[in-house]
């Protein structure tokens, strides 16, 4: 499926950052068009990357007012099922997503 791929790839873009000159040089041939449209496509998936962060800052916000924590999850009772669910899948990326770091 092209969406899971590309989902994989805007993942790995954004925590494999560090990688990008590495990236660029496998992925860039000769042509100097590739190398734009290789920083055309990092441009965009980081554009994408901060507006899905600005959005969920923005509904934090909005929702619990100046008294949030840096942690929005934080700030939902510890009865409530999705925030448990939020909170579990904040802690399989982090640890999925560690030890790519290395690699």
């Amino acid at each position: 499926n092209g969406f899971l791929v590309l989902s994989a790839l805007l993942a790995n873009g954004f925590t494999a950052h560090h990688c990008a000159p590495q990236l660029r040089q496998a992925v860039a041939g000769e042509e100097k068009s590739d190398s734009v449209n290789f920083d055309m496509v990092i441009a965009g998936g980081f554009a994408l990357s901060a507006a899905v962060y600005a959005v969920a800052m923005i509904c934090g916000h909005e929702t619990f007012g100046i008294a949030c924590h840096g942690n929005i999850l934080d700030d939902y009772r510890s009865s409530d099922g999705l925030a448990s669910m939020a909170k579990c899948a904040t802690l399989a990326s982090v640890v999925c997503s560690f030890p790519g770091m290395f690699l």
